[in-house]
């Protein structure tokens, strides 16, 4: 319960600590709406830091994660292979791009994916 609390202030505080336009506002916003459970509400938050930075790699990945959960693979590998191209040493956006490759049913991309996932978390 405790870190949950923790996690809420935090990002209750990067919320204010964004300008009100701020991509980084909107992916704050999305986490707390998760955090939450309001996935709709959460989705929407991700998508209006994508609009205003399309290539927001935080909001990419989050995005990809609510829709890869809901079914929809195909869509959030190609978020995550944005995100990848963005930032090439993340490993949480490598191993989320694993996981809907696998789900988008491509088992060798995904474990190519994650062996590069676990190289750059151990890096």
């Amino acid at each position: 319960m405790l870190r949950c609390g923790i996690l809420a202030a935090s990002l209750w505080l990067a919320f204010q600590a964004a300008g009100p336009g701020s991509a980084s506002r909107w992916d704050a916003e999305g986490l707390s709406l998760l955090e939450h459970g309001q996935v709709s509400e959460a989705e929407r938050s991700f998508r209006k830091a994508l609009e205003i930075d399309s290539q927001d790699v935080d909001a990419l990945n989050n995005l990809a994660v609510i829709l890869r959960r809901r079914g929809e693979p195909d869509k959030a590998v190609e978020l995550l292979q944005r995100g990848v191209k963005a930032r090439p040493n993340d490993a949480r956006i490598r191993s989320n791009l694993a996981l809907a490759l696998e789900a988008a049913g491509r088992p060798n991309e995904a474990l190519a994916e994650l062996k590069k996932s676990t190289f750059h978390a151990s890096s």
